[in-house]
């Protein structure tokens, strides 16, 4: 990734925004990173055309400057189709008036403001009146010397919850005029006549077609979201593996991962974590395929409404899992220096930025009434019977109660479970909206409004049952015996509620039918106990081998299970926790640790904050055995 020379001026304004310890941390830069590269660059290059890549994605390549991307306001967030910043055309002058003309129209929250040197701003495009709709286009904020162009304002926010090393600012334009080629023409253009020209006439898949682009962007957050829980679990499964308390009259204190709720806490979370690698790599495979064959990510809906909803499962997952890990590791997991407390700061606005995450499930939900409708018209007879058979099959295997646990922990039951739970939920929901709009006469948006709970509750479901088969395949695939016996166990923990009552992210009550399956699959993990062995972290952590940990946590930089490919350190490399968001590259060898230097790299490659400790900082190689310091790239 060629982002440490771009972010530098940034990170370093950004830093009097940082907590004392806490300057240039890694995910930080890497966000910086993802405003330059992944969202003003990915405008540039999903929104524009061949003359816009070849005029700014280059430079930015190359980087001969920064840009950031703005698109929310204070009066719109989720509701883009609502901004109200203006891009005027002036036919006379070939130019657009880019205006704020009020104060819900100020951008706000943008990444990289107060060092940016361009802004892909998002507008209502005004042509003899007349709005065309959203359209990005290229506005300069800064000169090569950081001073701000006339009619340009810019505010700091200043203090965040957490990133206090990524910058956010508030954006004024007062008529600023920029040249008729800085609109981001893909799907609209104007001519110098003023004529307004587009592939996609109607105005709604236009813009659709336009929010698409954030797909690349959503999918990374994905991968960071996993990767902060990777980093929480490590530290909080090592700490319960050194921490003893209690046991028997006259004996040695237990570990506290030997306490049952220690174990039901944590273990669910680390078959999530690898429930989402696969899932995420699934979804990955899906969109590097269509960009090597040049399809256009608006014709992906699929794929879109596939990463809008792992972003927002992985994101409140992240946060629900970091939560546990700072209370399963007790005083010493509240203490900045043990960073579990930082990653819950740096990624709790990860549920809102690159899409709400109760707006990511809507998205999954038209998306599945699209295909839905459009199976009915294509087919209709097919569609009804087979309608008709899955319910009538889905009612008699709810008629007959299951008293052997090895068939309710079988991970053919548990795909069955997820399936029959998703099917329950479509079909309650189209029956709800049909009756609610077609016999009620209510006006869609209403019929949605008052649906919206079975909404959430059928894309999580959704999303649930495409995380689960992924994770079943990566079983049926996994070419190593032990390692495929570990993921079974830990697949059965995946579509697991805990044993004691949590509050849902959609709230209230879920329908008799689901319920049933939800409380059938919230015992599962208390039956497997008896069959699991205390905990099966050991096994993936002794594939890692670490350092001893002492009583006070150890502070590992971004650990190996965040490496792509075979890097990761895990064994054979059937198990590699990689993520596009993060490359760790061993950049020095010994045979101890002792013998390695601890000085930061000086070639710049590194980002600061990320020196290596021997607490955790260091992870030894397993083939051979070897020592290796790695740098964040």
């Amino acid at each position: 990734m060629r982002c440490a020379a771009g972010v530098a001026s940034a990170q370093r304004g950004a830093k009097s925004h940082a907590c004392p310890g806490r300057e240039g941390e890694g995910m930080d830069a890497l966000l910086l990173c993802g405003i330059i590269y992944w969202l003003f660059g990915g405008a540039i290059r999903n929104l524009g055309g061949p003359a816009h890549v070849t005029q700014w994605l280059q430079p930015l390549q190359e980087q001969k400057y920064t840009g950031m991307f703005a698109m929310t306001e204070r009066g719109h967030g989720s509701n883009v189709r609502g901004i109200q910043t203006e891009a005027t055309f002036d036919f006379s002058a070939q130019e657009f008036v880019i205006d704020t003309p009020c104060e819900n129209a100020e951008k706000m929250y943008i990444g990289n403001a107060m060092y940016g040197n361009y802004a892909a701003v998002f507008a209502q495009l005004i042509i003899n009146g007349r709005s065309q709709g959203p359209h990005c286009f290229i506005v300069p904020v800064r000169d090569e010397n950081g001073s701000l162009y006339p009619g340009v304002t810019v505010v700091d926010m200043m203090h965040k919850e957490g990133l206090h090393g990524v910058d956010n600012g508030i954006l004024r334009f007062d008529n600023v005029r920029i040249p008729r080629e800085n609109l981001l023409d893909k799907f609209g253009s104007v001519a110098p006549d003023g004529q307004y020209h587009s592939p996609i006439k109607d105005k709604s898949a236009r813009f659709n077609a336009m929010l698409a682009a954030l797909t690349p962007s959503r999918l990374a957050v994905t991968f960071q979201a996993m990767g902060s829980m990777k980093l929480g679990l490590t530290i909080a499964i090592r700490y319960s593996h050194s921490r003893r308390q209690f046991g028997p009259k006259a004996r040695e204190e237990v570990k506290i991962i030997e306490h049952q709720t220690q174990t039901l806490r944590l273990m669910p979370h680390l078959a999530t974590a690898l429930a989402l690698t696969f899932a995420g790599r699934y979804a990955s495979t899906l969109l590097d395929e269509d960009i090597f064959r040049g399809k256009e990510l608006v014709s992906s809906r699929t794929l879109q409404a596939l990463v809008a909803g792992l972003k927002a499962y992985s994101t409140w997952e992240n946060v629900s899992c970091l939560q546990d890990c700072r209370e399963c590791t007790g005083g010493m997991g509240y203490m900045m220096e043990n960073q579990i407390s930082g990653l819950k700061c740096d990624t709790d606005v990860f549920v809102t930025f690159e899409g709400d995450n109760v707006v990511m499930l809507q998205v999954v939900v038209r998306e599945l009434l699209a295909q839905y409708t459009k199976q009915c018209e294509e087919r209709p007879v097919s569609s009804v019977l087979r309608n008709w058979v899955e319910s009538g099959s889905d009612r008699l295997r709810t008629s007959f109660l299951a008293f052997n646990m090895d068939t309710v922990g079988n991970l053919t039951f548990l795909l069955k479970a997820v399936h029959f739970r998703e099917r329950t939920l479509q079909r309650g929901l189209v029956a709800r909206i049909y009756y609610k709009v077609m016999t009620e006469k209510e006006d869609f948006f209403s019929a949605w409004n008052s649906c919206l709970h079975h909404i959430t509750c059928l894309s999580l479901a959704h999303i649930h049952r495409v995380t689960l088969e992924q994770f079943c395949l990566a079983v049926r695939n996994c070419p190593d015996q032990e390692d495929q016996a570990l993921l079974k166990k830990m697949s059965r923990f995946t579509e697991n509620l805990p044993p004691w009552p949590q509050q849902s992210h959609t709230g209230g009550k879920t329908n008799d039918a689901t319920g049933a399956v939800l409380r059938l699959l919230r015992g599962i993990p208390l039956g497997l106990l008896s069959r699991v062995s205390r905990s099966p972290a050991p096994e993936l952590m002794q594939q890692l081998d670490p350092p001893p940990v002492s009583a006070r946590l150890s502070r590992p930089v971004p650990s190996v299970w965040l490496a792509e490919g075979a890097a990761s350190g895990l064994g054979n490399g059937s198990l590699p926790f990689e993520g596009p968001s993060l490359c760790l590259c061993a950049v020095e060898e010994a045979s101890t640790p002792a013998a390695l230097t601890t000085a930061a790299p000086a070639s710049g490659r590194g980002f600061a904050g990320d020196r290596p400790r021997l607490t955790g900082g260091w992870q030894r190689q397993l083939e051979p055995v070897k020592w290796a310091r790695w740098q964040l790239v």
